[in-house]
């Protein structure tokens, strides 16, 4: 049943603990009874989806109720009414009631990361829901207490879901001190979030990825604030799906750029309102700073690097150049494919030796392939998404696990195209 796994799922497995049991959120499935129950109990309830990151607030206010979702509400007279009305805007089979958390409590993520060689979870970060006075400082004073439930949470998690490579616990700390467990959220090894926090680790590649973080209001609001242009990326999104640029262009004033179109907001309440509703309510996000690459007749390039073991040893099979299409900032809507030595003839990156650019590359995704494979021992092939800057600056945007290699037959050369379906073959 669908309800064993997700939210519902995490809820009952944590819920088996007793030393968890005072902290988590009293959390039940959605039903007409439960709803009517819930509400008889507390103001106001939050409803959300046993697998997606949308929510919907329901508010009793004498006999009248407030349905509110996406910063948008409509109220209801009727309570024989109110069942059906929330019916008409949940988007998913199964949802679970919690009741509302006190705004005046402060709002963390913390991500635990799993050490693929101890076996141990580790603390990974801490994330702010929302920008509020004293927000670090409370959780500093409670840190060592979160990091104990922390650490029962992720041992029970990862017991019922040995897959699970990374996990965020949403936290709120009253002004009593009183720490409440609203959720948890498992990351596979296909996440952008858990890869990013597994390449950080080494020191090495950390100057190498883009600043990066899990999105809440808060880490929106600071990227914005701090870079003026960010990217937003679905965690588990493939093939560019569900990827958008957002850049200030002036004092509350912003661009939203999509595939290949682009829109304006106001505000960047208004902004983020429309993200919500577009967006970050099918899949959790993780925010990017923009990294400015080179163009190849002002389109964007990026190179896909494959990497693949042979004889337990990491190497470098394939590199290929990606012309992004014309009004589009990414490059999976491609217009041309190209050798790195081709693309630096007409591309706006100053270095023209195309020698020390393909070694720095090829270092770079080798120490890369051997860190990810200490914490995904299966790996056999990788495909890298490589970013250069103009002066020739380069970056990992990010790892494929299952990486298409049918460009590579594009290619005039065969060689390469060979060289990986040969070692593929081989590896299997």
């Amino acid at each position: 049943m669908k309800l064993n796994r997700g939210r519902f799922g995490q809820y009952k497995v944590l819920f088996d603990d007793e030393r968890l049991q005072q902290h988590l959120v009293p959390t039940v499935v959605f039903t007409e009874k439960s709803l009517q129950a819930s509400l008889e109990m507390y103001e106001t309830v939050v409803l959300k989806p046993v697998f997606r990151p949308e929510e919907i607030h329901v508010r009793k206010q004498g006999t009248l109720f407030h349905i509110e979702q996406h910063y948008e509400a409509i109220a209801v007279v009727n309570e024989d009414n109110l069942f059906e009305e929330i019916k008409k805007l949940m988007k998913s089979k199964y949802y679970l009631i919690q009741p509302q958390q006190n705004t005046k409590l402060f709002s963390y993520i913390v991500t635990m990361n799993k050490d693929q060689q101890s076996k141990k979870w580790r603390f990974s970060s801490k994330i702010n829901v929302e920008n509020r006075f004293l927000q670090n400082i409370v959780f500093s004073f409670y840190y060592y207490k979160i990091l104990r439930l922390a650490k029962i949470i992720t041992k029970r998690l990862s017991e019922a879901y040995p897959s699970s490579k990374t996990v965020d616990i949403l936290i709120t700390i009253s002004p009593q001190g009183k720490i409440k467990i609203v959720e948890t959220t498992l990351h596979y090894s296909v996440s952008k979030w858990s890869q990013y926090n597994v390449l950080k680790l080494n020191k090495r590649l950390k100057r190498f990825i883009p600043k990066t973080n899990l999105l809440t209001y808060a880490t929106f609001s600071n990227f914005m604030n701090h870079f003026q242009e960010i990217i937003l990326k679905p965690c588990n999104g493939q093939q560019g799906r569900g990827i958008v640029k957002v850049r200030k262009i002036a004092a509350d004033h912003y661009e939203i750029h999509a595939l290949n179109t682009v829109q304006t907001k106001r505000h960047i309440d208004e902004l983020y309102s429309y993200l919500t509703k577009c967006y970050f309510s099918k899949n959790q996000y993780i925010v990017q700073q923009k990294i400015h690459i080179a163009t190849i007749m002002k389109c964007p390039i990026d190179v896909r690097v494959i990497t693949q073991k042979k004889d337990s040893e990491w190497i470098v099979t394939g590199q290929i150049v990606k012309v992004a299409g014309e009004g589009f900032f990414i490059t999976n809507a491609i217009q041309k494919l190209c050798t790195l030595e081709e693309a630096l003839l007409t591309s706006s990156i100053e270095m023209r030796s195309s020698n020390v650019l393909l070694n720095k590359v090829n270092c770079l995704c080798i120490l890369a392939s051997r860190q990810l494979n200490r914490h995904l021992p299966d790996l056999n092939i990788i495909g890298f998404d490589i970013g250069i800057t103009n002066n020739g600056h380069i970056f990992i945007f990010e790892g494929n696990y299952m990486p298409d290699i049918s460009m590579f037959n594009h290619l005039q050369d065969k060689t390469m195209y060979k060289r990986i379906l040969e070692l593929r073959h081989k590896e299997k």
